[in-house]
């Protein structure tokens, strides 16, 4: 590799006077000293000069957000074509910095957001400005259901002091009066996130928070380790100020992997995140420290926004979390069919789409006694664990097919676990009644769902 040189373009052939008074060939031919400017701004905001040409401009605001400006390009003779600078953004707040140019884009759009530990080499075309943006290594987000795009239990409910699963993943719990929650469709805007998960504020709640156990073959890649989580919310409505908590822990049970029967052992719990209630939109929480070495079985993490809703008209909408290894990063989310595959593993079943609402055929079968049938349900991914239930919208939302062609609804379905057949990796046993109306004992029928709110769950394999 040849190191970066900077000479002059004219070489001299001659040789060195003995006057060391005057400009000798040798020096002008030498190799110079090249450095880049260096320019750290403390403040919440800057403009940037012309004159931070070749420097790095730093921003190391602790606790607010940072607006960073720059002049149209080529105005006044200044930002001319192949201007260039750096900036960092290496504030500790978990704030953003934001980049506005005055009548030029930068990148084609009006601003450019960077995250803490992000840097963006901005450059200047004469009429617009570039950006290239760089960050620190960060690892896989071990957290699921990241963009709380899938509510397969229901896209409502209620979050009481008895913790149930939300979102897929998440487990919500309140204290005092219990809280509403729903999937929000529209949540999350130009955050890349079409969906997001609601929480209703109501008068005498005294606490809420959210959690998420992460499987031991993950939760293990942390130990040891500096790790970082960031959170996308909103808290809007009446009320003022909002700072929420972060826990993080592991199974108290240290028997085997992902023994939660025990209770949970607690590394740290009331550590502090950004006051979400005073943000005037979404916000940006985070937190970094180094995880504990006894993560191999399992590890939890919880986040608390204590009275943050313990008013009506107060509502929270969380549309983004990440949980990996280094600092702050893009919060990175996993392919839409690796994310299902993720939710199957540990909640597998069945959830029918809104629409359309035509029947839809989920699993073969025959009628083995009087009206009673049995229908091999196939599995799309190997369960977590050994399932052990059904969660059911309602049985009328199925029915088996007749000798006709015909469809005849379900008045009762059960997990067949029991003798006439168990659970497999390869798909599951599910048993049928009907009132009247199923082909005779032997013949072929077919399951299949007939609403648009239809959902066939098993249970067992949720951490």
């Amino acid at each position: 590799m040849t190191a970066k040189s900077l000479r002059h373009k004219f070489q001299s052939a001659k040789i060195d006077s003995a006057d060391t008074t005057i400009v000798r060939p040798s020096p002008w031919n030498d190799d110079h000293n090249f450095f880049l400017g260096v320019n750290v701004q403390s403040g919440a905001s800057y403009a940037l000069a012309d004159t931070d040409a070749w420097t790095e401009v730093v921003f190391t605001a602790a606790t607010t957000a940072i607006a960073v400006t720059i002049a149209q390009a080529a105005t006044g003779g200044q930002f001319l074509t192949g201007w260039k600078c750096r900036i960092r953004h290496a504030g500790s707040s978990f704030r953003l910095l934001t980049l506005t140019p005055t009548v030029s884009k930068v990148n084609g759009l009006n601003s450019l957001v960077l995250l803490p530990g992000q840097y963006a080499d901005v450059y200047s075309d004469g009429t617009n400005y570039a950006a290239v943006v760089g960050e620190g290594q960060s690892g896989i987000n071990v957290l699921r259901n990241t963009k709380f795009d899938h509510f397969r239990r229901g896209l409502t409910g209620t979050a009481s002091s008895a913790a149930a699963t939300g979102p897929d993943g998440w487990y919500l719990a309140a204290s005092g009066t219990a809280l509403t929650w729903q999937q929000n469709v529209t949540a999350g805007g130009n955050l890349n996130s079409n969906s997001g998960l609601q929480v209703n504020g109501a008068a005498g709640n005294t606490d809420f928070w959210m959690y998420q156990r992460i499987e031991s073959f993950l939760a293990s890649q942390l130990c040891n380790r500096l790790v970082t989580l960031q959170m996308v919310c909103a808290l809007t409505g009446v009320g003022g100020s909002s700072i929420p908590q972060v826990q993080f822990g592991r199974p108290t049970t240290q028997t085997g992997p992902d023994v939660w029967t025990g209770g949970t052992t607690w590394d740290f719990i009331g550590v502090n995140l950004q006051d979400a209630g005073a943000a005037a939109g979404y916000l940006l929480l985070g937190y970094s420290w180094v995880a504990s070495g006894n993560l191999d079985n399992g590890a939890i993490l919880l986040v608390d926004f204590g009275t943050g809703l313990s008013a009506a008209g107060r509502t929270l909408y969380v549309v983004a979390a990440s949980l990996s290894v280094g600092g702050p990063s893009v919060i990175r989310h996993r392919d839409p069919a690796s994310e299902i595959d993720i939710c199957e593993r540990y909640l597998p079943g069945y959830v029918a789409p809104t629409t359309p609402v035509a029947n839809r055929m989920l699993a073969p079968g025959q009628i083995w006694a009087n009206n009673q049938g049995i229908h091999q349900f196939p599995m799309l991914v190997k369960p977590r664990a050994p399932l052990t239930g059904i969660v059911l919208s309602a049985p009328g939302d199925f029915a088996i097919t007749n000798t006709t062609g015909g469809m005849v609804a379900c008045t009762a379905m059960n997990f067949g676990g029991g003798a006439n057949g168990s659970a497999s990796d390869r798909g599951f046993e599910i048993d049928t009644v009907v009132a009247s109306g199923a082909p005779p004992v032997g013949n072929p029928s077919f399951l299949y769902s007939t609403t648009g709110t239809a959902r066939l769950l098993l249970t067992g394999a949720e951490l």
